[in-house]
């Protein structure tokens, strides 16, 4: 089992060219640039449908959709240091959106780790299909793992108490536990009133 999504050769060598391209800028900050730069592990995202969530904590199909929007791992030096995101047009042309230097792309680097590891109950199977599923607005990224139907959280937001980095849950569980969090957030901070 592979945890990553393959993109064609020509695809990935214009994304590391754009990635090359937003570097400058973005290191100019670091005490000491790297030697090399090198394009990891790739993923198409997915998100969440949270109107569908909150409605059904028991859904006939996980309520996901395609994000349209691709994340990349980037190493420095051999070592995951960034992320990028890009978007791809009808025709297969990528078109880098952002660099960052996160301490997500390592989060992301260690669930890998933890997801491909040999002692997983999945890990000598070829019908495990692994989504990075990503809900931006609360911080939420996690490995959904489609055919044993479990979700494995990367990140979440500081605030969550029933979402913590590195719980392994059903899909129910997930979603009963992000519906929780969410619910106790509006009791503690109330409704902003923005829509």
């Amino acid at each position: 089992m592979t945890v990553k999504d393959d993109l064609p050769d020509q695809v990935l060598d214009s994304i590391s060219h754009q990635i090359g391209m937003l570097l400058p800028g973005l290191l100019q900050r670091q005490p000491a640039p790297p030697v090399s730069v090198a394009l990891a592990e790739s993923f198409e995202v997915w998100t969440l449908d949270l109107p569908k969530a909150v409605d059904a904590l028991e859904p006939l199909a996980f309520p996901v959709r395609k994000a349209r929007y691709w994340h990349h791992q980037v190493l420095f030096d051999g070592e995951v240091k960034a992320h990028a995101k890009s978007q791809m047009s009808p025709s297969q042309q990528a078109r880098v959106l952002q660099v960052s230097i996160s301490p997500l792309a390592k989060k992301i680097d260690a669930a890998i780790e933890w997801v491909e590891s040999p002692e997983r109950e999945w890990a000598t199977s070829d019908l495990v299909h692994v989504q990075l599923l990503a809900v931006e607005s609360l911080l939420i990224y996690t490995f959904r793992l489609v055919e044993p139907k479990k979700v494995y959280v990367i990140d979440a937001f500081p605030g969550f108490v029933n979402l913590q980095p590195g719980q392994l849950l059903d899909e129910v569980g997930f979603l009963a536990a992000l519906y929780s969090d969410l619910r106790s957030q509006k009791e503690n901070y109330g409704d902003t009133g923005r829509r």
